[in-house]
Order: C-alpha cells, then structure tokens, then sequence
C-alpha cells in the first residue's frame, strides 16, 4: 500500500498538474489531491478538509503563488507550501521563502518535488510535536503554579547558590516584594543578618539530608515551622526546597493552654473522680477529697505519706504503675492504666487511671497530674460481656456459614473461621480490610446501595458475589442486622450463606431451557449439539432417526453412533477443518439399518463453550 498524501495543487495547467501526480505515484504515493487556480476555489479547499502540502505555480491568469502563500498561512498557517513554477526571479523566490514557503522548485527540475515534499513534512511534523510539548509545558506550569499559589504556606525552591528560582505568592508577600524582585535573590538580600543565617544553616542541613528535616525558625516575633529537602536540579547541581508555616497563633494558644491548665486544677475538689498532682520527687502537691471515698484514706494521710499510693495498690499491678509513671514522665500525652486497689477496709476496687507530666510555661517540668476512677462497675460488667461472648464466639466458630461484623465505614472487625473453608482466606487476613475488596467488580454497585440501605436501617437479605483467595468466584447470600448507638449507624453484624451450587443449578435450568427452545425450533430436523463430537442435547427428531434412547446416546461419542464406518473419515474431516456442509454421509440405526442422509452444521459459542449445532436430515427419498 502506498504512502498517504494529501496534497493541494494550485495550478492553472492540466499538463502540469498531471507531470506532478505522475511523478509522486511513481515514487508510492497514494495521492488525493485538488488542483485550484482561484483565490475563492483554494479558500474552499482549505476550509473543506485537511492538507499535507500545497504546491503553487508561480503566475497564473487569475492568480499568483504570493496571493496563495498569503491565504494559505491565513487558513492554514503551519501547512507546508512549495513553489512549482517554469521560470521565477531568484530574488522572489527568496522573498517568499522569507514569508513561509518551504522550497521553490523550477517544474523542469520536478526530480527534487519529492525531496522536496518529504523534507517539508518532516519539518511540519516536528513543528506540531514542538508546539505540542510547548503547550503542554505551558499548561504543565500554569497548573504547578496555579498549585503553590493558592497555599496559604510559603514554598520555593533555592538553587545550589541559595538562591530562590521558585516562590509562591505567600512567600514574595512575607518579604514584601512581588515575585520577580525575590527571584535570584538569597536570604541575606530579603531578610536580616541574623535571621538570614539561621536559614542558611537549616538550608545546609537540608542538603546534607536524604529526607525532610522541620525546623522551628523565629523571625521577629513570628514563629514559623519549616520543612526543608533537598531538590535534584540536573546537571549535578542540588538545591533545597520547602515549605514555610506560620505556627505563631498555635504556639500562642498552646501556652495559654498549659496556664490554664494550672489554674483550673482548683476545680478538682468538687470532682468525682480523684484528682491530685505530684510534683517532680512524686510527693502530693494536692489530692482531692474524693480520695476518701474511692481509698477509705484521708487526703491528710496521702499528703503525708507519699508512698501511700504505690503500697494499697495490688502487688501484682505495682510494677505496671511504676513504668507507667516514669513513661508519663517522658512524654507531654496522656497515659492511661487499669490496676486493682486496696481500700483500707480491705475490700477491692478496680481503678481506671490516667496522668500526664505539666510543664510551666517555660517548659519546666512541674510533676504529674493524675486521675483515677472507680470502674468496678464496669469491670463487672465487662467480665460479664466477655463471657458472654465467649459464649457467642464459640458458636460463630463452630457454624459451616461465615459469621462477620463490619465498623461505620465497612471495615471488617471480626470473621469466623468458615471464611477459611468458603473465602479461602484465614480471618486475620481479612480483618481490618474493608468489605468492598472481596466483592466482584460488578456487584460492588449493588453492595454500595446495600451498605446505605443498611445505615438507613434496612436490613433485607441480599445476593452478590464474592472473590475467594484463589480468584473463584462465589455466590453469597448475606442476612445483616444493624449495630446502632444513640441513634448512630455504628456497623453492622451478620452471616453469609455460600448459595455458589444454588446458583450454579439456577444457571443450568437455564441452560437446559435455552437448548430446549433452539431445538424447538428446529424440530422438523435431527437436531444434535455436540461438542468434539461428544453429543451434549438432541430433539425427539434425532432419538427417533437412530433408533437410540437419549440415555444411550448423550455424552457419547457422536460419530461412532450415528455413522456408517465407511463415512466416519469423512465426517472426522469436516470437524478437523470445520466444515460447515451441507454434505452427505451414511447414517447408522441402532438396528444397524443405513440410511443417506445430509448434514448442516454452525459452530456457536454456547455458555463460553465451543460447540457444534448440527441439522441431519434422511434424505432416502431423493435417492
């Protein structure tokens, strides 16, 4: 097949235009092409389709090849255009070569068109390719700028020499300067001596880096955290980016914070639970009445006796306690612990406890401040719950159906182990994922609407199918039950029933009615599916031109039944080669009678099976 051109012809000679064509087919061009000699004739061309190249006589009656490179670069402004012309004035030629055209070409020279023309649509190619990626650049950096600038931080980019080749709007706002004036510029050109080299030091730490250092930085009375990196800017240079935020307010707040904090422990006296606050030798600074009624001791005898605490709780919680404290000592969070604890008359109390360490606002460290609740109550109840599911867990354990409870968001939160015999997949590999993932792609619509059926509070049963471990596919009946909590959707809890074999006899009535309407239809003929010559279905038609019951006959190999020994080859050709007939055999009765008979056979594609569906008529009579 030849090369593809398209090519517009000015020219006002037949002869000409055909020494042009002539040449570009000998040379394997496929060529469509129109031959204008107008100004309103090339205008329709060009606004009438596509062109790889327009090629222009110089003179003509009613036209000239300036007037058609001018008109062309109108319409089509990167569209290659070659002077063809008997006779030019160099210097025009020049001229117009200066205004777009690609070439000129004297027609008793009509060799070099072809050059000529494939040097052109290469240039014209390479063109496009470049404004293409010049306008993918263009976008590629209005979309990166677009990006930086509507961040509240402060970002930019420092070459080798610390100099600033990118920032954002925030960052040129913090100096004061539009962007251009930071642009080039270092840190000790925008910013004071002092401050200037404490980011300088960060920025050499930041290239010294092989991931992303923060930094806390003070300039004035502002905070600022800051997240440097190095940069890879090519040709072996290496530069430092970063982001810049403005923590000034948060670090303000979080100071009155931990004042207050102080100044509120006043309250704890007409708190519940015990509250006191030890300071940094662990002795009570303050202990609050409810100590009596949670201990039997006095807040007196706390005050007095700092080891009071540590000796009525349970020996074996004592330990805990201890690295608890010291761990609370080490970090600003929160630490929570349950232990056992004596009261003086004896009897014991389950206590919830939490302590944090509390800093001045000078960050010197002013002891533990510590809560403790009585949670016997819930212990109990707890202990009761755990028995119970117990209870429960065992069931759910020891059942053939998958028993499974999903959180809010769809997560799994517990699965039986039958998920190991139906899902292939050991509980604890699919706790912690979400529902969804085992769900076949083109149920996951129908599971989505049943999870918001679900948070509604709509709790019908529902098919779809599921993935097992190995990639099977598997038909699941679920029956949920909502998990709410004031009002609130909190999960769900339910059982998947494996329905696969249900299904899969669903499908095979199926089957079976589809066969029974395609032979239906044909009734007035033996009819016969086979696959590789094994009979898969037959109409009544076909059990009674063979003498065979469907039992004798079905999932038998079709040929040696029906056919007559010296005809098997051939009907074994037609099948190799797929031939589709009509052609005549020999059929054979059970009876061992004969018979000449003429076969049609269609291949089809029967439930993703290749199968052969087969008319055989007795054509006795036309014998």
């Amino acid at each position: 097949m030849g090369k593809p051109l398209r090519i517009l012809l000015v020219e006002d000679s037949e002869d000409d235009a055909a020494l042009l064509l002539r040449t570009l087919r000998h040379e394997g061009y496929e060529i469509v092409y129109e031959i204008v000699d107008t100004p309103s004739a090339m205008r329709a061309a060009l606004e009438s389709q596509d062109w790889d190249v327009i090629t222009s006589d110089h003179a003509m009656p009613q036209f000239s090849a300036p007037a058609a490179l001018a008109l062309a670069k109108e319409l089509s402004p990167s569209l290659p255009f070659i002077i063809l012309s008997g006779e030019l004035d160099i210097n025009l030629a020049v001229s117009l070569m200066k205004e777009g055209a690609q070439d000129f070409i004297q027609k008793r020279e009509l060799v070099r068109i072809v050059p000529a023309i494939e040097r052109a649509l290469k240039e014209a190619e390479s063109i496009i390719k470049r404004k293409q990626a010049e306008q993918a650049l263009r976008e590629s950096e209005a979309l990166y700028r677009t990006f930086i600038n509507a961040s509240s931080d402060m970002v930019f980019l420092k070459d080798e020499l610390f100099r600033n080749i990118v920032v954002n709007q925030s960052m040129a706002a913090f100096f004061g300067k539009p962007e251009g004036e930071v642009i080039g510029k270092s840190d000790f050109e925008l910013m004071p001596q002092m401050a200037a080299e404490k980011c300088r030091d960060t920025d050499l730490e930041a290239l010294a880096s092989t991931s992303v250092i923060t930094t806390e930085e003070i300039v004035g009375d502002q905070v600022y955290e800051t997240l440097k990196f190095p940069v890879d800017l090519g040709s072996n240079r290496t530069g430092v980016g970063g982001f810049i935020r403005d923590i000034t307010a948060r670090k303000q707040a979080a100071e009155k914070e931990l004042a207050n904090e102080r100044k509120y422990r006043t309250v704890a006296d007409n708190t519940y639970d015990w509250e006191y606050w030890l300071d940094p030798q662990y002795r009570f600074i303050y202990c609050s009445p409810s100590c009596e009624r949670i201990t039997g001791y006095k807040v007196e005898e706390f005050l007095a006796d700092p080891d009071l605490l540590l000796r009525i709780i349970h020996p074996k919680h004592q330990r805990d306690f201890v690295l608890h404290k010291e761990s609370a000592c080490q970090t600003f969070h929160t630490g929570e612990i349950e232990f056992l604890l004596m009261r003086s008359d004896g009897t014991e109390r389950w206590i919830g406890h939490t302590c944090q360490s509390i800093y001045d606002e000078h960050g010197v460290f002013m002891g533990i401040r510590g809560s403790n609740r009585d949670i016997s109550e819930r212990k109990a109840v707890e202990e009761k719950l755990a028995k119970s599911e117990e209870k429960y867990r065992a069931l759910a354990e020891n059942i053939n159906d998958i028993i499974y409870e999903i959180d809010h968001q769809g997560v799994i939160t517990y699965i039986s182990p039958a998920a190991k015999d139906i899902l292939e997949y050991d509980p604890d590999d699919l706790i912690g994922k979400n529902f969804s993932e085992i769900i076949h792609r083109e149920d996951w619509s129908l599971f989505a609407n049943r999870f918001l059926q679900l948070r509604d509070g709509i709790e019908d049963p529902s098919d779809y199918r599921v993935i097992s471990k190995s990639g099977g596919i598997i038909w699941v009946r679920t029956r949920t039950k909502t998990i709410t909590e004031k009002g609130r959707f909190m999960g769900a809890r339910g059982t998947l029933i494996d329905i696969t074999e249900r299904k899969r006899a669903e499908d095979d009535l199926q089957v079976s009615e589809e066969r029974f309407r395609l032979l239906s239809e044909a009734a007035f003929e033996a009819i016969a599916i086979h696959e590789e010559g094994v009979l898969l279905s037959a109409n009544e038609q076909y059990f009674k031109m063979f003498g065979y019951e469907p039992g004798e006959a079905l999932g038998k190999e079709m040929i040696s039944i029906t056919i007559a020994p010296e005809a098997i080859e051939l009907a074994k050709k037609q099948i190799a080669t797929d031939g589709l007939g009509p052609y005549e055999s020999i059929g054979l009765r059970k009876d061992g009678t004969r018979f000449p008979m003429e076969i049609r056979v269609r291949k089809m594609n029967y439930k993703g099976r290749n199968v052969r569906f087969g008319a055989i008529r007795d054509i006795t009579d036309r014998k």
